[in-house]
């Protein structure tokens, strides 16, 4: 018989010898060193992701309430990256009636990767607490001695000095009416001047650790823009120091700034007027249309002037650092806008000093991801 001939006994000797060594191969290739691929290859691709939708998420949220609409924030609580590797054998065999057997083996392996990804709601009690508490004034000079500019942490998360106002009726829905900014605009470039030319310093008092001290260096106490700061904020030019306290309007010395923090949702909302809403909704009427007294509509680019811009238009564009699709328009920050990029990047710290590590309060969604 055929299959007893020693030309086909010795073919299929080495069809066996050839499967196995391609099967060594195949699992020495496949399986060594599998964590520490899929480590290098999964956790950049991970961590891209997660932060880039976690951006635009932030993004679509802050035109969600220009638009007086709702804001929602789901968090990614955990990926379980579930990886396998799958090895297969593919062989066929010629066998003619005499001489020896001809075959083929082809061994193939791929690596499987079937996440899961939890999401987590972030709501309840304890996350809209914390969206509405005002900013403490410890967090204020963290994020300034932590390198951030004061002009830009102060048009951010504050919105009064004494009574000088930063648009307070911009941390809500869109105001009506024209807001008042332009003495807090020039104080807090006044403060952000001097501070980078090291002439103010701040310390926590040990009397009053909810409170701070701000002094001016003696070589700048009595330069010009020490008493334009003085003159603004209705504070005594002779005294040494002043003590910022997050205090209402009353009686107060020379020497006192009351300082009235945005909450993190107020901050939400007043960057959400640097919004450029679409020609075509304002017609509609879908957004407010904020205006003069003399009626005109007001440009809120005067407030948001090199700290805020969120453009608008029709379709993506190719120029943009972070896009956002709504209402069937393209909102996006300019990748060459690197005022905005940097006010965005202030606002995700703050939120995630503020309410990043709320644990979610509604229902988790876990979604398996197969292909």
């Amino acid at each position: 018989m055929i299959g007893s001939t020693p030309g086909i006994a010795l073919g299929a000797r080495r069809c066996s010898s050839a499967i196995g060594l391609l099967l060594s191969i195949a699992l020495t290739t496949g399986c060594a060193g599998l964590g520490p691929r899929v480590i290098s290859a999964g956790r950049p691709a991970y961590n891209e992701a997660i932060q880039r939708t976690g951006n635009e998420e932030m993004l679509l949220n802050i035109v969600r309430l220009r638009y007086s609409d709702t804001p929602f924030f789901l968090r990614v609580s955990g990926v379980a990256a579930n990886v396998s590797s799958q090895i297969g054998v593919d062989g066929g065999a010629t066998l003619p009636s005499s001489g020896s057997a001809v075959g083929n083996v082809a061994a193939t392996a791929r690596l499987l990767d079937n996440p899961t990804v939890t999401f987590a709601p972030l709501q309840g009690d304890q996350f809209v607490t914390q969206m509405l508490t005002p900013v403490r004034l410890q967090t204020l000079l963290l994020l300034i001695e932590s390198g951030w500019s004061i002009d830009r942490v102060l048009r951010l998360c504050v919105q009064r000095m004494n009574d000088v106002r930063n648009a307070p009726s911009a941390s809500g829905p869109t105001p009506t009416g024209a807001p008042v900014y332009t003495d807090f605009r020039r104080a807090s470039q006044l403060l952000g001047d001097l501070y980078r030319r090291d002439a103010i310093d701040f310390s926590i008092p040990v009397d009053d650790p909810h409170s701070l001290v701000m002094r001016f260096r003696a070589h700048e106490s009595d330069s010009p823009e020490v008493h334009e700061v003085a003159k603004l904020l209705d504070l005594d030019p002779r005294a040494k120091q002043f003590r910022l306290s997050i205090s209402g309007a009353g009686l107060r010395s020379g020497d006192e700034v009351a300082i009235e923090t945005r909450s993190l949702m107020g901050s939400l909302f007043y960057l959400s007027q640097a919004v450029q809403p679409a020609a075509e909704h304002e017609s509609k009427g879908w957004v407010t249309i904020t205006r003069t007294p003399d009626g005109e509509p007001f440009d809120w680019s005067q407030v948001m002037d090199g700290l805020f811009r969120i453009e608008s238009g029709p379709r993506a564009s190719a120029d943009a650092f972070l896009e956002a699709s709504y209402l069937g328009h393209s909102f996006r920050i300019d990748q060459r806008d690197l005022q905005t990029k940097s006010t965005f990047e202030l606002l995700s710290l703050l939120f995630a000093l503020q309410a990043g590590a709320t644990p979610g309060g509604g229902p988790v969604l876990t979604l398996p991801v197969s292909r």
